[in-house]
């Protein structure tokens, strides 16, 4: 045989014994256990597989087929799952979780958090102990609140007074800090500018669908000074609570929202519209203002992005009562 044919042959022969070596070592395929869980809202149902779903089975050998609420109310939803006997191995019950505590549904998770410290350091002793119900047990984990490290991100997600772009630029960006000012700038913008793509300007929109009716409810909370601490106000030095739909602040916002109503600032439809419809009135350019969650409206400052609609986009006023 030729020395070059012997070459050939040789490297021939070292990469298939080196494939080989390759497939015996490489760590086998990992199974992936799949969950079925349930989230008490409405909301799109979740892509069952998407790259990153994949990716995140792969690491941790686990992935969740996630059911949402479609045409039934939490409590309905829940009551009809206590009435089978027949639950998801992860739930979420909303505003119903209370009704699957009392049916003895879930799991207590105390006796299990030792054995997952990186689990148990979410939150500190005094915190696991504030989530203990009146029978001793710990049922569920908040899914949100805590910050590990400096927050990096330029735009806040939580909740706030929004402004277009274009309403600060027209007054010259002035200072607003008062609910006065907030509306009254709308106000002299929507009187200038009435048409707004062909449509009417609408100064005011409030979200009011189904469990997003918080947009109508947590503003007098943040105007008093609190931060959102879900359905209540706490005092951070005694623990004390309260209810803020009885604060001053509260009366003094609705009698804003009922005056402005009566000049023509809020959108009549706002209290029957849709969360689809409510995107679509952003996503127009036509809303110069409204109260909500940051993540709630991301898919309509993408569409205003899209199409180059930037001035129409907003942007988060630090408003107070007074």
């Amino acid at each position: 045989m030729k020395v070059g044919k012997k070459i050939i042959l040789f490297l021939f022969l070292a990469g298939l014994i080196a494939a080989s070596v390759f497939l015996l070592l490489r760590p086998k395929k990992k199974e992936v256990k799949t969950f079925s869980a349930l989230f008490a809202v409405t909301g799109p149902e979740d892509y069952k597989d998407t790259r990153l779903k994949d990716r995140i089975a792969e690491i941790t050998g686990a992935k969740a087929d996630v059911e949402k609420l479609a045409a039934q109310t939490a409590e309905e939803k829940i009551r009809s799952l206590i009435a089978s006997g027949e639950y998801p191995d992860f739930i979420d019950g909303s505003s119903a979780t209370d009704l699957l505590i009392n049916a003895g549904a879930l799991v207590p998770l105390e006796d299990y958090l030792d054995d997952f410290p990186r689990l148990k350091s979410y939150l500190t002793d005094k915190e696991w102990e504030s989530l203990r119900k009146d029978d001793g047990h710990i049922y569920f984990i908040p899914q949100y609140g805590v910050v590990n490290g400096h927050d990096t991100s330029t735009m806040p997600s939580g909740e706030a007074f929004w402004i277009q772009k274009r309403v600060l630029e027209w007054a010259g960006y002035p200072q607003v800090k008062t609910l006065d000012q907030y509306f009254d700038l709308i106000e002299k913008y929507r009187d200038a500018v009435p048409e707004t793509n062909g449509g009417a300007t609408i100064g005011f929109e409030i979200l009011c669908d189904d469990w997003r009716y918080f947009c109508l409810e947590n503003p007098p909370m943040f105007l008093a000074g609190y931060p959102n601490n879900g359905c209540a106000t706490v005092d951070p030095d005694t623990g004390k609570t309260g209810v803020y739909d009885t604060l001053p602040e509260a009366k003094q916002y609705y009698k804003k929202l009922n005056d402005i109503y009566a000049k023509g600032l809020i959108d009549p439809e706002t209290f029957t519209l849709s969360y689809d419809q409510y995107i679509q009135r952003l996503s127009s350019g036509r809303v110069l203002g409204m109260v909500d969650q940051y993540w709630e409206i991301i898919d309509a400052m993408s569409s205003l992005h899209g199409k180059g609609m930037d001035e129409c986009m907003y942007v988060p006023l630090a408003i107070t009562a007074n």
